[in-house]
């Protein structure tokens, strides 16, 4: 499984040859507000920003969601509009921001990543 993502969009990709079940999801800012997803605290940086100009699409990564092997899910994407990327690009590289998830595999092992490591943690 990656974590990773671009200018524009948030992504988890299962790169495993097996599904991985979604056990937590946990998004931790520096001041140490957790959120249980993503969404919310995009929600909560826009409204912190007061801009209303923000305009993205989102997925949910649900406990207990199967995510199947060589697959991906987009997070958190916007349309190509430079402005709106720029905008969402800096609500999810500020710094102190911990997002990680766990996950396990239909054997049993758990993992975990995060958003500064590509690589995932045997737990």
């Amino acid at each position: 499984m990656v974590l990773g993502h671009r200018i524009i969009n948030l992504f988890c990709k299962n790169d495993g040859i097996g599904p991985a079940i979604i056990k937590s999801i946990q998004v931790k800012t520096k001041d140490g507000i957790i959120y249980e997803d993503i969404i919310p605290y995009v929600v909560a940086s826009i409204k912190e920003m007061r801009d209303s100009t923000l305009h993205f699409y989102h997925s949910n990564l649900n406990i207990g969601k199967l995510l199947p092997a060589d697959s991906k899910i987009e997070l958190v994407t916007t349309n190509d509009d430079l402005n709106t990327s720029k905008k969402l690009y800096e609500i999810l590289n500020v710094e102190g921001l911990d997002i990680s998830i766990e996950y396990e595999s239909i054997y049993g092992e758990r993992w975990e990543i995060n958003n500064n490591s590509s690589i995932p943690i045997k737990e």
